[in-house]
């Protein structure tokens, strides 16, 4: 007789993934007479010596000198790991509930006397709550003494079926699950998430949790497809709605994020959070009426919602109602005085109706409570220029350019400024500074040309023009501004620089195709 390999107990991750599937494993046990392994260990899968703890030893074969050569058929366990006779028909398909029920109705025993095979047994582990079936399949026996040729390696084999679950047990795992969330240890809260749902596939909560998690750690595809299962298995759970919006937002996927925050509200209409979020999509995607009409129901059921105040603002500075935007922005410094944006797109608002003393003042708040604030010192560079505080708006765009060396645009209005200020000199240095320094930037020399032309430098303004066409042919007021210095140094392909503006899309350009391509 050949001594078979150690059988590896390994469940397949298939096993776990079919609902109420228990998986099943297989063992043998040797002749304890013999030299290979008289014992098994059913929580790790493995043959035992009679020399390992008996604390591993859950069935041990009891056969003894005096029996031999036969291969006695009895068995005990090691480690209060007690066994009761039972008839199953399906193991893989009990649940953990009538697996207990046949074993408390049952007569329970550590040891196992003259086993027959295809007997069924229910054996609970250790004196604890896990349960599994063992069912013993076939003893191998050659009824010889080591005398008469017998080599002492008779053997039983059977198949156990272990892994039904506790419903505490689940239970239990979906709280640590939720638990591990709310810390924002979100890696263990997805895998313990995970581990719940491949015990139950149709859990919804755990797909939910596991979804969470997947977008908080960046993986927002994966997080959508958990929340997805999570709505086939429990399709008003609304706030799977909404997080599946947020996560659908944050992957850029408007229009889906739209109707899930919108099915959310169908389900539920009280929920604020899927008005503010499904507002800012509309935001987003420039549909501003909607997006104010989301954010007044916003308000209308918490007037304290300093963020629906601003948002609503932001839509109506987009959509052009810049009076009433600024009268949400100042709401929203008076519910929250120290949010800084709130002050920064009421100063937009205020430029934008030409309130630029006003407008300073709100980049001033904005400066004060954020120091590194660029764009603001820019900004308010700009209001200061249109209230011909030139000295003012020069300091303020040197303090942009000094935050952010790249800041193109603030170089150019410094020398602006510098030119309506009447230090022509030092407008021209600037804007020479500023080729010299950005020399492969269109705009730059897009900008100096605009200069040369109010200086009546035709010349030297359609070098300019033309080297920002080189680097953005593609730039229709370039064309359209050299067709104007080529029309003023009376060069006949004016005309023709006009009519590539147009077709650029400058309209401002079809007038001066009229006044010039005629003549």
């Amino acid at each position: 007789m050949i001594k078979l390999s150690i059988i590896a107990a390994v469940a397949t991750l298939s096993s776990f993934c079919t609902l109420a599937q228990v998986p099943s494993y297989e063992g043998k046990i040797y002749n304890m007479q013999g030299k290979s392994a008289a014992a098994w260990d059913f929580r790790n899968d493995k043959q035992k010596f009679l020399s390992d703890s008996d604390s591993e030893k859950d069935l041990v074969n009891l056969t003894e000198s005096a029996d031999l050569p036969s291969f006695k058929l009895n068995f005990a366990s090691k480690n209060q790991t007690s066994f009761v006779a039972a008839e199953i028909s399906n193991p893989a398909s009990a649940s953990f509930a009538e697996i207990q029920k046949i074993y408390s109705r049952g007569k329970a025993s550590v040891t196992l006397n003259d086993i027959k095979s295809q007997s069924y047994y229910v054996a609970r582990l250790r004196g604890g709550e896990d349960y599994l079936v063992v069912r013993f399949d076939n003893a191998m026996d050659d009824k010889k003494s080591l005398a008469t040729g017998g080599d002492n390696l008779d053997y039983i084999s059977f198949t156990y079926w272990k892994g039904y679950l506790n419903p505490k047990y689940l239970s239990d795992l979906k709280k640590e699950a939720l638990e591990e969330l709310k810390k924002g240890n979100f890696m263990v809260a997805l895998q313990k998430a995970e581990a719940l749902s491949k015990h139950e596939k149709e859990n919804y909560e755990a797909y939910y949790i596991s979804a969470v998690a997947k977008s908080e750690l960046g993986d927002i595809e994966g997080a959508i497809e958990d929340f997805n299962k999570c709505i086939r298995y429990k399709p008003d759970y609304t706030d799977a709605y909404i997080k599946k919006g947020i996560a659908e937002s944050k992957n850029g996927m408007r229009s889906e994020a739209i109707e899930d925050f919108t099915a959310a509200l169908k389900l539920d209409s009280s929920k604020v959070e899927a008005l503010v979020h499904r507002g800012h999509e509309y935001y987003l995607y420039s549909r501003y009426p909607d997006a104010i009409a989301d954010f007044t129901k916003v308000i209308s059921k918490d007037p304290q919602n300093f963020q629906a105040y601003y948002q609503r603002g932001l839509a109506r500075n987009e959509y052009g109602k810049f009076e009433e935007a600024i009268a949400d922005f100042t709401k929203t410094v008076e519910l929250y005085p120290k949010y800084n944006y709130a002050y920064f797109y009421r100063g937009f608002a205020k430029s934008a109706l030409y309130r630029f003393a006003e407008a300073s003042a709100d980049y001033d708040k904005v400066i004060e409570l954020d120091p590194n604030d660029k764009v603001s010192y820019f900004n308010r560079g700009n209001c200061k220029r249109e209230l011909k505080d030139y000295k003012a708006a020069i300091a303020d765009y040197e303090k942009a350019i000094e935050l952010d060396p790249r800041f193109n645009d603030a170089y150019f209005e410094k020398a602006h400024s510098k030119f309506l200020s009447g230090d022509i000199k030092s407008a021209i240095m600037e804007y020479n500074n500023i080729i010299e320094k950005f020399p492969n930037n269109s705009q730059a020399y897009f900008n100096r040309g605009l200069f040369n032309l109010q200086l009546k430098k035709d010349q030297e303004a359609l070098s300019d023009f033309t080297k920002a066409i080189e680097l953005n042919p593609r730039d229709g007021e370039a064309f359209h501004n050299r067709a104007v210095a080529k029309e003023q140094l009376g060069d006949d392909s004016a005309c023709i620089d006009a009519k590539k503006a147009v077709e650029l899309g400058d309209k401002e350009a079809a007038e001066l195709v009229k006044s010039i391509c005629g003549k």
